[in-house]
């Protein structure tokens, strides 16, 4: 018998013992592969982090002492209250000028666009996630920045007579900069919602004599339900957490909590604890914000 003969009498036998298998070992052994991908590289260093919020840090190594002070700086200090406070902020405010850009957006895409076009938009929509970020900071900063090609048009027009600063290295200029990379997590949904209502929805509701606003509440906005909290959770809850864009377009007048977090271990201290008490307090609210959703919206309905 050759060697392939070999192979193949035993790639046989071990599909013939898996079939004998009962249906819950099967399952058991197409969900392991995964369950062991999310344990090692999510799991176990989530219960790391969070290991490491509860126990005392001496030169800048772990020990087995337990305490609470870490999140009692957190939850206790000015700094985290403000930059939480500040990152919401933000992230409210991005999520709802994607939300108004994102619905007409995605409703003109499923609606009014010939086919032979719509995939072609659907793609410039999405492209931009495919080019880096910093690239497109600098290039804000180059079109806003107080030599940049904005305010050189304005002095030049002579509608001002000095650059204006908030253009970047402000709040405005990081929810700009959040607003342009997360719009497409918001048309995407909503635009996947609305490609499977019927037209002939609107074209009936038409013939009843419903005006356009009364159209676009009654049957628009609840086909395009779920795709508008999916994506305002996506953009919510990525802004929230975003350090880059507020680092990069944001100055360093106002922190957020992401960067709070970072400076935790970039300020020469290493304060592990904090940061993952931090990272805790996140995590927690984060999980309050999905469950709430959850408990006023059908899962099924979204997902």
């Amino acid at each position: 018998m050759s060697s392939e003969e070999s192979v193949a009498g035993r790639l046989e036998g071990v599909v013939s013992n898996l079939r004998q298998l009962p249906e819950t070992r099967k399952g058991l052994l197409v969900a392991l592969p995964p369950f062991l991908f999310l344990a090692l590289f999510f799991l176990i260093p989530l219960l790391t982090v969070l290991s490491f919020s509860v126990r005392v840090q001496e030169n800048l190594q772990m020990t087995s002492q337990l305490t609470i002070e870490p999140y009692v700086t957190v939850l206790t200090g000015e700094t985290f209250q403000a930059a939480l406070l500040y990152s919401i902020r933000i992230s409210l405010i991005t999520t709802l000028i994607t939300l108004a850009l994102g619905l007409p957006v995605g409703y003109y895409l499923a609606v009014k666009v010939r086919d032979r076009f719509r995939n072609l938009l659907v793609f410039l929509i999405i492209a931009p996630l495919w080019i880096n970020f910093f690239v497109r900071a600098y290039a804000i900063i180059q079109i806003g920045g107080a030599r940049g090609f904005l305010n050189g048009t304005l002095l030049a027009v002579g509608l001002v007579d000095e650059p204006i600063q908030w253009f970047v290295y402000s709040q405005p200029s990081v929810i700009f900069g959040l607003t342009t990379l997360w719009l497409p997590l918001m048309v995407l949904p909503i635009y996947a919602l609305l490609r499977q209502m019927e037209t002939a929805w609107l074209e009936a509701a038409r013939d009843l004599g419903a005006g356009p606003l009364r159209v676009h509440r009654e049957v628009t906005l609840p086909a395009a339900l779920p795709g508008i909290i999916l994506g305002s959770l996506f953009v919510f809850l990525l802004s929230l957490g975003n350090q880059a864009v507020p680092r990069i377009l944001g100055g360093a007048k106002r922190t957020t909590y992401s960067e709070t977090i970072l400076l935790q271990l970039e300020s020469g201290g290493l304060n592990w604890p904090v940061a993952s008490a931090a990272s805790g307090v996140m995590m927690v609210f984060v999980i309050v914000v999905l469950l709430g959703v959850f408990s006023v919206f059908d899962m099924e309905e979204l997902f």
